[in-house]
């Protein structure tokens, strides 16, 4: 906002003017629109013609004042104007009552009097407006300037030497980049990597020149970003930058003006450059350049260039005259026909011919508004919630936008409004409870604001996956051996408690067959909500005609007959009929809301009314289950109903009935609470009931019988104080030795001491129920859990374990239980309950949480096979586990267990889980059939299958990969399949948390290594890990490493669960070839080879792909080649880079060949270069165990005849528990140079294992190094030891290729030590740290001249005697050379005798050489 300056005190104060549609109203004197623009007033004050002003100019100053002080929304009141009129009053009327009404307005006394400017009117009060347009200012001259457009063809292909096309004049080579990351703003930017020709008055600089533009008298600013990256890993290395216009003057450039050159630091961090500067006549023909240093050039990023006139002087003739009658009426006075981003300037004349001072003021761009929301899509389990976040841009939009919602029921959007300048609404997505996994849908945001004739709309596209809800309690068994289980659930709370029960047998279950129906569940607490069920245990359905259940009436003096509960047409099954083991569910349904209706299935429960007599019950109102005795005469009990007596003989049960006034006789058949001798209610529940045990205390709120003997729901709890259970604010659930209602009837008078009262054995397990706080959902959870509880199950199945240990929580966070006789459940159900006790008003009070009926596994903790007797076996009366049940159920291969599949052996399972470092094999021609495979990992641990090269199979209908990691490091991982990270879950049920504040995954961005690389040093690989988006989907085979985030490492542990997209079979057959797809790039392949094309990627089996025997691979014929196949060497040399885990910082850098690649643990390879100039991403992998032969692109360079020699070093601690691998491959087809597929960097680390690598001509650390024979002499070796010791260097002869190798000399100093083809050799390190000096000196087999074994007669003879090379019967006039294997002639003598002795100085390889004037003999001898 510019300035009027007012001479009486030297004070600045800012105006505003208003434009919209192309119209404005002239501050001052006309009434503000909505569009707010900058105005001023030139220096200097015009005051003529003052007159005084009179009483009745009041009201018009008044309306103009107003006017003013409304501007841009001034909160002033109407004190202001009346300051500013008593001001215009001293001073005299105004044409121009200029007043700082912005946000600063009302802060400053407006009243003063020099915030007014004196303009008589004048007497006929007429005047005119002279508009004066000065010209475009604040309009970008350079198009494309922010590279937005991905191209250089806007904006930058037509100036001198046709902009950067020309690299004779332009920067010598440059690359659009599209990298968010690397961009000033926006996404794109422009990277030079190269200089070119210098422009002497540009500061010698070489420039680059935008399209031409035409420049017309003003004032300009011109303005760059530059940046550039780190420089050999330093950040002080610097570059000079200049701004500048350039002419084209009959085809010859002159420097119009350019910038004091700016200095830039290799930091990696944008600088702006600014160049201001001033036409004074018009330029045409003259383009924009940036200048960058020559000589010191260094690659540099560019980006938001801007070239804008910041100020046009005043035109001489006036653009519109407007004619103003009255000026006291120019208040309502608008200027039409505006052109935006354009200065004006106006000055306004009274009839007198006196003139205010100039005003300059400048319009914007003002048409329609537009609001341009991002489509976001969103992913989201089933009873999760996700957060999301859209994002607005804007243009021409100059008031407040307005948000409306579509899809209130799903989407909470933070913001209604957000200002004129748009920014982002974030949202929250919460599916509904009908939402099913795979469902998809959109809703629509429509944003708003003034002059926009249709809202904008932006789309949220959702879909809901099947994942778990975190707030249903669930349970996992997560790990189990032969004695223990671990569970893991997503029950939070303190308190928690894990009961296991075991299923009752075929002779149990006979024996717990009961006589008569009875109470089996009964639920008192909150308010009116209440709850009590009915159960058959007999092996015949039941009729329940004339059955009832009666309420006492009032306090307990007599039973509530009429308001009775007929139960004769109720049962799930047949009306008027309960069925064996079925169970009568009876509620008060008008008391149950949203969240009793979200936890349990109601069904088939039975609803009735809270005001019911037999629902309306306290805790200290009996319940009555009785059945009318039709004949009336009560001769036959109710059932022909029998117990054992104390001697275990049977006896005939004693029913009693209840007379009531009618005379009718009833059977009662259980009851709640307590008769009297009378058969009639007791009365004494009066008093309520308190509990502490250890320091815990609850209470009852209300009288109620009690029992101080009860049992806890766990009944392993509170066994040494006793748990009091209660019919008031207890659940109760009858325990499963119940066979009727007769013991209750009989032994409950008085008192109800079933309840385990004085010591009288407890009917009932159960829970308090909390009696503060939050009572509606404490109510709720225990109401569905007592009412939803599987009683049937229990009654029949479960009965408690034995020699059950408590459930002890893990550092890890989840829980053992031990104790528990695995191998006696194999196949069969056990019932695992989670307790937990909440605190409600400083009181602990326990709850039930979740149960779950977990099938137990075959657990294989040792090395059998699939028929071992133990485990797979035809059914004996010792063993139950017939073959049709294995093929239903589930096989644990624990970790360090190895299952192998025999011909006669179960072939089919359901799920097989395999834990880390398990394994299962199947040999030759042998097949396997699983309904589900999950393969197990632990941080860096897997387990997987050997499955044999020679026709064994395996088939899975899905896999599942499920991960367990601490939160100490990253750890590397990769999936057969592809996963969405939205629905990565805890296999507990739990979530994950917050993406990236509480977990997070990265991918490796080989792209940006080879676009960055040579800005780092050395094998800085850990520059490329970026963040995987949220959105993203893993892909299947490619490697990743995830983390879980904390301040300070926890001991925390996840079981991650990677649920596919979807279902996703998996077969893999012992001699498959399977191929997965790497990429490479085409950017900038003039960076180092070594920093070119590297993927992290995954093996494509679950087994181990190795060419070693024992693992599968019977035949040593595992292949892995990509489709750009090795042209350099055999096709069956491809490099591996494996991390080696944990917090190390190494890898292992081999040849696939001499490595076991396991499942799930990715790798580095580097992919060749493109040979097209496109990027490719379907780069075929191929892995074969058939030791199949695949076709090979031809060569880039001629073959050489040669064979290759392969040299595989090894260097290896004493106990060879630490071992690294370096190789040397020699063939004349190499070059000195690094060449992909041949050459491979060392990542090299100095950590907890040791080192071993050569060196390159150019010094860099090399894992494998591939060079003509002439360069393989002489190789410097290097080694790093972590500690002191012995470190053994050898030869790794199944990954070597030796057939043409003469030696392999090991030379230290420049002396031969060894040759590594005759022996090993041992280095002794006396402390951590880098032992130079090293060599190695790899020979290839000579093709001699004639073998001197294939000499006559009489030729010479070559012993080898201690160490001695002896010579005999030499040719008379002979010459005797003896040459080691690094060319040196040891000795050289003519005319020798017949005998010669050589002492040969060391062990080795030497060349005899033997000349007569006829021939000449060469023979090879090896000194060992």
């Amino acid at each position: 906002m510019r300035s009027f300056f007012d001479t009486s005190d030297n004070s600045f104060y800012n105006i505003e003017i208003s434009v919209n549609n192309n119209n404005i109203s002239a501050l001052a004197l006309f009434k503000r629109t909505d569009l707010i623009s900058l105005a001023d007033s030139l220096c200097g004050i015009q005051a003529c013609c003052r007159k005084r002003l009179g009483e009745s100019c009041a009201g018009i100053l008044i309306e103009i004042l107003n006017a003013l002080i409304k501007i841009k929304h001034a909160s002033c009141d109407s004190a202001v104007s009346k300051e500013a009129l008593n001001a215009c009053l001293e001073n005299g009327l105004t044409a121009e009552a200029v007043l700082a009404v912005g946000h600063t307005a009302c802060s400053r006394t407006v009243g003063d009097k020099y915030h007014l400017v004196t303009l008589d009117f004048g007497d006929d009060k007429s005047g005119t407006l002279q508009l004066y347009k000065n010209g475009v200012v604040n309009r970008e001259l350079i198009v494309n300037g922010d590279f937005e457009t991905g191209s250089l063809a806007e904006g930058w292909s037509n100036g001198i030497n046709k902009g950067v096309a020309d690299a004779a004049y332009s920067f010598g080579q440059y690359a659009i980049k599209n990298s968010q990351s690397e961009a000033h703003d926006g996404n794109y930017s422009l990277y030079v990597t190269a200089e070119g020709s210098a422009l002497y008055n540009f500061h010698g600089q070489s420039v680059m020149y935008a399209d031409y533009i035409t420049l017309t008298p003003g004032t300009y600013r011109m303005s760059a970003w530059v940046k550039m990256p780190m420089a050999d890993g330093r950040d002080d290395k610097t570059q000079l930058f200049s701004l500048g216009i350039i002419t084209d003057e009959n085809g010859s450039e002159h420097v119009y003006t350019v910038s004091t050159p700016v200095t830039v630091y290799s930091n990696n961090t944008y600088v702006q450059l600014t160049h201001e500067f001033e036409v004074t006549s018009t330029i045409t023909e003259c383009c924009p350049a940036i200048g960058a240093s020559s000589g010191t050039f260094r690659y540099f990023y560019l980006d938001d260039v801007s070239l804008v006139c910041t100020s046009i002087g005043q035109s001489d003739e006036p653009y519109l005259s407007i004619d103003i009658a009255d000026l006291s009426d120019a208040g309502n006075l608008a200027l039409t026909d505006l052109s935006g981003n354009t200065e004006y300037t106006y000055v306004i004349q009274n009839a007198d011919g006196c003139s205010s001072n100039p005003i300059t003021f400048q319009t914007t761009e003002a048409g329609a508004p537009v609001i341009t929301p991002n489509d976001v899509a969103i992913t989201c389990q089933v009873g999760n919630s996700t957060n999301g976040i859209m994002t607005l841009t804007v243009k021409d939009v100059y008031s407040d936008i307005y948000i409306s919602n579509s899809c209130t029921e799903r989407i909470t959007l933070n913001t209604t409004q957000l200002p004129k300048e748009g920014g982002v609404v974030n949202f929250t997505f919460t599916p509904l409870n009908t939402d099913q996994g795979g469902e998809t849908g959109t809703c629509t945001i429509s944003f708003t604001t003034k002059g926009m004739s249709t809202p904008a709309e932006g789309v949220i596209t959702w879909t809901v996956t099947a994942g778990v809800d975190p707030d249903l309690p669930i349970i996992d068994v997560t790990d189990i051996t032969n004695t223990s289980l671990n569970i893991e659930h997503n029950v939070e709370g303190d308190g928690v408690q894990i009961v296991i029960s075991r299923e009752r047998q075929e002779d149990e279950i006979e024996d717990n067959i009961g006589e008569e129906i009875f109470f089996s569940k009964y639920y008192e607490a909150y308010m009116h909500k209440k709850l009590w069920a009915i159960y058959n245990p007999t092996k015949e359905k039941i009729s329940l005609a004339n059955t009832y259940v009666w309420r006492s009436n009032g306090k307990g003096t007599d039973w509530n007959i009429e308001g009775g509960l007929d139960l004769s047409q109720m049962g799930n099954i047949e009306s008027g009929y309960i069925y064996p083991n079925e169970e009568l569910i009876v509620y008060t349904s008008d008391q149950v809301g949203e969240c009793e209706q979200s936890k349990a299935d109601m069904t088939n429960w039975v609803a009735m009314s809270s005001s019911d007599p037999a629902l309306s019950f306290s805790g200290n109102d009996a319940l009555l289950l009785v059945r009318k005795d039709i004949d009336g005469d009560a001769d036959n009990p109710p059932t022909e109903s029998v117990e054992l007596d104390s001697n275990g003989d049977r006896r005939e049960l004693d029913w009693r009935t209840y007379t009531d006034e009618g005379g009718n006789k009833w059977w009662m058949l259980d009851i709640i609470g307590a008769r009297q001798n009378n058969n009639k209610p007791d009365i004494t529940a009066t008093g309520s009931w308190t509990w502490e045990c250890d320091g815990k205390i609850e209470k009852g709120d209300a009288a109620g019988w009690y029992g101080d003997q009860g049992e806890h729901l766990n009944a392993t709890l509170y066994k040494d104080c006793g748990y009091v259970l209660s019919t008031n604010r207890c659940l109760l659930i009858r325990k499963e030795s119940v066979k009727s209602g007769y013991k209750a009837i009989n032994e409950n008078i008085g008192d109800m001491f079933t309840l385990g009262k004085n010591d009288y054995p407890t009917e009932w397990r159960g829970a308090h129920v909390p009696q503060d706080g939050n009572q509606e959902e404490t109510s709720c959870e225990n109401f569905t859990y007592v009412g939803g509880y599987d009683y049937e199950s229990y009654y029949n199945a479960w009965t408690d374990l034995d020699n059950l240990q408590p459930a002890v929580q893990q550092p890890d966070g989840s829980w053992l239980v031990e104790g528990v006789d695995v191998p006696n459940f194999y196949c069969h159900p056990l019932l695992i309950e989670v307790l937990i006790t909440d605190v409600v008003n400083g009181e602990e009070v326990e709850n039930v949480s979740a149960y779950l009926e977990y099938k137990v596994p075959i657990v294989v903790d040792e090395d059998v096979t699939t028929n071992d007797t133990r485990y797979f076996v035809e059914p004996t009366p010792e063993n139950v586990l017939s073959p049709e049940i294995c093929a239903e159920c589930d096989v644990v291969i624990r970790d360090g267990a190895k299952l192998t599949h025999i011909e006669d052996g179960r072939a089919e399972f359901r799920t097989m889980q395999v834990y880390p470092t398990a394994k299962f094999e199947i040999p030759a021609g042998l097949n396997m059939q699983l309904e589900g495979l999950h393969m197990y990992a632990k941080n860096d641990e897997v387990g997987y299958a050997i499955i044999n090269n020679d026709g064994s199979s395996i088939h899975a209908e899905d896999i599942i990969h499920i991960k367990r990691i601490d939160d100490m490091y990253w750890y590397p991982f990769s999936l057969p399949y592809d996963c969405k990270v939205s629905s990565i879950y805890q296999i507990n049920g739990k979530s994950m948390g917050e993406y990236w504040v509480d977990w997070g995954i990265k991918y490796y961005d080989g792209e940006a290594r080879q676009q960055e690389g040579d800005n780092y040093a050395g094998g800085a690989t850990s520059k490329f890990w970026k963040k995987l988006d949220a959105s993203e989907t893993l892909k299947a085979h490619q490697g990743y490493i995830i983390g879980l985030f904390t301040t300070e490492w926890q001991g925390q542990m996840k079981s991650i669960y990677f649920p596919p997209v979807e279902n996703t079979e998996y077969t893999e057959g012992g001699n498959d070839a399977k191929t997965t797809y790497i990429s490479n790039w085409s950017d900038n392949l003039t960076c180092e080879p070594r920093h070119r094309g590297w993927n992290f990627t995954g093996l494509p089996y679950i087994s181990l792909f190795s060419s070693q025997n024992g693992d599968g691979t019977t035949n040593n014929n595992s292949l892995m080649m990509g489709s750009q196949a090795d042209d350099y060497a055999t096709s069956s040399i491809v490099y591996v880079s494996i991390p080696d885990g944990g917090d190390s910082r190494t890898y292992t850098q081999v040849s696939a060949a001499s490595v076991k690649l396991e499942p799930f643990k990715p790798y580095f390879v580097q992919a060749m270069d493109p040979t097209d100039g496109q990027s490719h991403d379907d780069i075929a992998l191929t892995y074969s165990k058939g030791g199949r032969t695949l076709d090979k692109i031809q060569a880039r360079s001629a073959a050489s005849t040669q064979a290759t020699i392969m040299v595989e070093l090894v260097v290896a601690n004493q106990d060879a528990t630490l071992t690294d691998n370096a190789g040397v491959l020699v063939n004349d087809r190499y070059t000195e140079n690094y060449e992909i597929a041949a050459d491979l960097m060392k990542m090299y680390a100095e950590d907890r294992k040791p080192q071993l690598f050569t060196r390159a001509a150019n010094n860099e650390m090399m894992a494998y190094n591939a060079l003509p024979d002439c360069l393989a002499q002489n190789i410097p070796l290097g080694l790093f030891v972590p500690e002191a010791g012995e470190y053994t260097i050898s030869i790794l002869e199944d990954a070597s290729q030796l057939a043409d190798a003469e030696a392999a000399y090991l030379l230290y100093e420049g002396e031969i030590v060894t040759n590594l083809l005759c022996s090993d050799y041992t280095v002794m390190a006396s402390q951590r740290g880098l032992i130079n000096g090293y060599s190695l000196d790899i020979r290839r087999k000579q093709n001699t001249t004639t073998n001197i074994n294939n000499l006559t007669d009489g030729a010479p003879v070559i012993t080898i005697v201690d160490g001695q090379i002896v010579i005999q019967q030499l040719p008379d006039n002979a010459e005797v050379q003896i040459i080691d294997v690094l060319g040196r002639v040891l000795y050289q003598q003519a005319n020798v005798p017949d005998i010669i002795t050589f002492q040969a100085p060391a062990t080795g390889v030497y060349n005899v050489v033997i000349t007569t004037t006829e021939q000449q003999f060469t023979h090879k001898t090896i000194i060992r």
